[in-house]
């Protein structure tokens, strides 16, 4: 179960709690861009235990064309193949010339 408390003139959410584990999320510094709402600040705050996490957002894109190139796949100069049958179980992943 959790809890969403919104902005009462705008409905924006502005903070998420998550009942069992407290741990909340907090939306702020809200902007506008192409109709779309996004926050620029967002805080995670673990609740009764230590620690918090924020990030900050300068800039954000949305539906921007993606290249081509970040859809190919590369083998690694060091990648090889093992068949695992033969290996046994007690191989070790790291060869003579290492890891």
């Amino acid at each position: 179960p959790w809890a969403l408390q919104v902005q009462p003139e705008t409905l924006e959410p502005e903070r998420l709690t998550f009942l069992e584990s407290r741990l909340e999320v907090a939306f702020d510094d809200v902007h506008i861009q192409k109709g779309i709402r996004w926050a620029g600040v967002v805080s995670y705050n673990p609740g009764d235990r230590p620690g918090r996490v924020v990030i900050r957002n300068e800039r954000m894109v949305f539906n921007q064309e993606i290249p081509e190139a970040v859809y190919t796949l590369k083998t690694p100069p060091s990648f090889r193949e093992i068949d695992l049958e033969s290996a046994g179980h007690g191989w070790d992943r790291r060869g003579p010339e290492g890891p």
